[in-house]
């Protein structure tokens, strides 16, 4: 029999009441079941069969499956090392990690192997690629190109390495101040317990964990230039600052210094001359918080965070607004440096003797 206007109106309100409870379900991130979905859809949507509930549920289980995908941002790709040891190839406590032009046009991965006391190079694929530098706790890490700088931990100071082209090191290092427990001004002018690096234009940025402060040096001979910060939760202020990085700027904005605020449990920003801007997140597992940030690497459009205790890596927009995270490494792992190659993230995990691979799913996004 022959539908009626009337019938097909009655369809067709049908059809469009089906497809909004399925796209509010899926954009409002409801993870509904199999059963329960359909008994919505009948509730509202009484002229509908059962084929075309079927229908909608299979749509809505693809959107949804969209939707969180376009936010996940990362996924885990591999993990190399695990295996702790003084051998080639393994690892004890890494801690931060750098990408090291080859002289290929490739790029290997530089890691502190802290416990070890040397510097390690790995391909992107894992890879042993041979030694570096061994140097006494090297923590932080920076690569300009000619240089490689190596803030070492417990001798207090950082070490100048300069680069041929392929990589391998041209000379011996230099070293800077060494700092001490000593307010003297010699002691002052260098890191006490020196951990995270960054270099912008002329200058090296140096996270000072136990003075909480960053020191910045003239990157090509070492010379203290000035420090900023002091201990305390204010604006400003930091506790045991760790990570590193310099955001990148635009014509009408200048590049901006970025601080993992460890005992602060957020993101410190201040100018390159230590003016203090503003702060992202504040402590939480919630997205855009954190528990013990420890490194961040600005790629793909996103900043991305890595954190110690909460065992992920957080994708924000350079404005501060969370993008997607993934976990690494369970209830075990301690989070550490991070850099990327191309699509790929590097992030070191020292409690897992460690470096996890991610893969950015995302490739470029606007930044605001």
């Amino acid at each position: 029999m022959a539908s009626t206007p009337r019938t097909e109106r009655t369809a067709t309100r049908s059809r469009t009441a089906s497809w909004k409870v399925a796209r509010l379900a899926a954009t409002c991130d409801c993870v509904l079941s199999g059963d329960l979905l359909p008994l919505i859809l009948a509730h509202i949507d009484p002229m509908a069969d059962s084929a075309r509930h079927a229908e909608v549920c299979t749509t809505w289980s693809r959107f949804v499956a969209q939707q969180l995908d376009s936010r996940r941002m990362l996924r885990r790709e591999a993990v190399y090392g695990g295996t702790r040891g003084a051998g080639d190839g393994e690892l004890q406590m890494p801690s931060h990690v750098a990408a090291l032009p080859s002289g290929d046009g490739r790029c290997d991965i530089l890691i502190s192997d802290t416990y070890n006391d040397r510097c390690i190079r790995m391909t992107t694929s894992g890879e042993f690629a041979g030694y570096l530098h061994e140097c006494v706790r090297p923590r932080g890490l920076a690569v300009d190109g000619h240089a490689v700088y190596v803030g070492e931990f417990t001798n207090h100071r950082i070490c100048r390495l300069a680069l041929r082209r392929n990589g391998d090191i041209q000379h011996g290092p230099q070293y800077g101040h060494q700092g001490s427990a000593s307010t003297d001004a010699p002691a002052l002018m260098g890191p006490w317990y020196p951990e995270g690096c960054a270099i912008s234009s002329r200058w090296l940025f140096c996270a000072d964990s136990k003075r909480h402060r960053i020191v910045v040096y003239e990157k090509t001979t070492l010379r203290f230039v000035r420090a900023f910060g002091s201990r305390g939760s204010g604006d400003g202020e930091l506790i045991s600052p760790c990570g590193v990085a310099i955001g990148p700027g635009t014509a009408s904005r200048p590049p901006l210094v970025f601080v993992c605020d460890k005992g602060n449990h957020r993101i410190s920003i201040f100018t390159r001359s230590g003016a203090f801007v503003r702060t992202i997140g504040r402590f939480g597992s919630q997205p855009g918080s954190f528990r013990d940030p420890h490194s961040i690497v600005f790629a793909h459009g996103r900043m991305y965070v890595s954190e110690s205790a909460a065992h992920r890596v957080q994708a924000f927009s350079f404005a501060g607004r969370p993008a997607g995270e993934v976990q690494c490494s369970g209830e075990r792992g301690s989070l550490g440096g991070i850099c990327a190659v191309g699509p790929m993230l590097y992030v070191a995990d020292a409690s897992n003797h460690a470096i996890h691979c991610l893969r950015a799913l995302i490739s470029t996004a606007t930044p605001d």
